[in-house]
């Protein structure tokens, strides 16, 4: 958190579940539950109020007939007071499996919230077969006004199955670092959706994280970590 109080991580004992701890005794302060799907990704808001959590809420399916055909990605915010949900934002999408969040960033002037959204695949069933048939798809970029939570942008990444793992604003621009798995890294203007590839033919981005004062960013791709300054 922005006052050093609390650290949260997911994956907790390889359940899919997060856990918050308190930074000056190391107690368990909340297990965030996931009765449904799975924990990906956290973030404390600028002010400290609240957790924001991305979590992947899967199709049910039995063999290779879908039964339930729409998925849902999910972003809660839970008080860092009681540590209970107080708002959920529902992101549905039909026809796709697996449809997770892998990235959560605030912008340094709290204006702005982005997220990453992965479907791992979507098509339709083949009503021949009964079979699911897949497709390709392309990974999503979504920004909400921080302060209501709606969404103003929805930008699609250039690249199939990109698997946007790391999202960073740069400072004092309305702009976004975006690292994927797909051996890049892009700038992407989240007013025009314009973007410029920076890099690329990297390892995989796992990832990466910007300075407190914009100026450098770190970036760990496969076995490597590099090291980049910011040049305005």
């Amino acid at each position: 958190s922005s006052d050093g109080r609390y650290v949260a991580a997911n994956g907790y004992g390889g359940t899919g579940k997060g856990v918050v701890y308190e930074v000056s005794t190391g107690r368990i302060l909340a297990t965030l539950g996931a009765e449904t799907g799975t924990l990906y990704e956290l973030a404390f808001s600028p002010d400290g109020r609240f957790l924001v959590i991305g979590r992947s809420i899967r199709t049910e399916c039995v063999g290779d007939k879908v039964v339930q055909c729409l998925s849902e990605a999910r972003i809660e915010l839970q008080s860092t007071t009681s540590w209970n949900p107080v708002r959920n934002i529902s992101l549905p999408s039909p026809n796709i499996i697996n449809f997770s969040i892998f990235a959560i960033t605030f912008s340094p002037d709290r204006r702005y919230l982005a997220v990453s959204v992965i479907p791992s695949m979507d098509g339709a069933v083949d009503q021949r077969t009964g079979r699911w048939v897949t497709a390709e798809h392309k990974d999503q970029i979504r920004i909400f006004d921080a302060a209501s939570l709606n969404q103003i942008g929805s930008f699609t990444s250039r690249f199939r199955g990109a698997n946007i793992r790391c999202l960073d604003f740069l400072k004092e621009r309305d702009a976004l670092l975006v690292g994927c798995a797909a051996k890049s890294l892009e700038l992407l203007d989240v007013k025009t959706g314009d973007s410029t590839l920076l890099l690329k033919d990297l390892p995989n981005i796992a990832h990466q994280v910007l300075s407190r004062d914009g100026r450098y960013l770190a970036v760990g791709a496969g076995k490597e970590m590099g090291i980049y300054e910011i040049v305005y």
